[in-house]
């Protein structure tokens, strides 16, 4: 028995579920919000670089800088999601205190 009162045939299902890869439309909602990460480090580089030639643009790098941290969060989110779905397909979802414990096992792996 774990912590949280599953057992070890439990643990072990949670653990394949894991790595079961997502389906094409988590892959899709993935890719999307990796792509546009990728392209604001882009932008962000060559404000940079133009930064060096005017200081001026040190407003526009912090406005790209947020945006960054927002498609990030928004990545963290999609694969916290995907994880969750894979784990409520593993197992049912319990609530313990209000708590579902599938929330409890997603944020614990990550």
């Amino acid at each position: 028995m774990s912590q949280i009162g599953l057992s070890e045939d439990e643990i072990a299902e949670l653990r394949r579920s894991r790595d079961r890869p997502p389906t094409s439309s988590q892959e899709l909602q993935l890719e999307q919000c990796r792509a546009a990460s990728r392209e604001l480090r882009s932008k962000r580089q060559t404000l940079e670089q133009y930064d060096a030639l005017d200081p001026g643009v040190e407003e526009t790098i912090d406005e790209i800088a947020s945006e960054i941290k927002q498609k990030q969060r928004a990545e963290l989110i999609a694969e916290r999601k995907t994880l969750h779905e894979k784990i409520l397909d593993g197992i049912p979802d319990i609530t313990i205190f209000g708590v579902s414990v599938v929330s409890i096992l997603t944020f614990s792996l990550l």
